[in-house]
């Protein structure tokens, strides 16, 4: 019984120590919460026509500015995305480039060629195949003779 009545005790002591808040604190904590609700009420608003609900209500001005909102960010994914692409496109040709040094290297037993831009590199690699065997001969650069077949043959 001593120990509960002890525990009792630091618990109110612990209790009688928190600060005390104002009115004018508590109303004011009161204000901002309403108004953080109301924030909130607004943005779920916003969100839900951004995804094409509730659009009945809106007036026509309303709809023309977010028509715009959503044209300007449909812009802006779409260059973010070619963006992407494009970086994309530029490591897959690093790599092809690669790739096709180590190839041409293991075919002829030769060193390494220097590394360079990896489009002009693709472009040297594959080379021209029209050209004369005496070309071929004469130039350092390994090159591939790549024909097409039709499907299925």
């Amino acid at each position: 019984m001593k120990s509960i009545l002890e525990r009792y005790g630091k618990v109110k002591q612990e209790v009688n120590n928190l600060p005390c808040m104002s009115a004018l604190e508590m109303q004011s904590l009161r204000s901002e919460t309403a108004s953080l609700k109301l924030e909130i009420s607004r943005l779920q608003e916003s969100q839900r026509h951004l995804m094409g609900q509730e659009l009945k209500e809106m007036r026509l001005e309303e709809l023309n500015d977010l028509e715009a909102k959503l044209d300007t960010g449909l812009k802006n994914v779409r260059a973010q995305k070619t963006d992407r692409i494009e970086q994309e496109n530029i490591e897959l040709r690093r790599k092809l480039s690669e790739i096709m040094i180590q190839n041409n290297t293991k075919l002829k037993g030769e060193q390494p060629l220097p590394a360079e831009d990896p489009i002009k590199s693709s472009t040297i690699l594959l080379g021209n195949s029209a050209s004369s065997a005496d070309d071929q001969e004469n130039t350092n650069v390994p090159v591939l003779n790549l024909s097409l077949c039709p499907p299925g043959q």
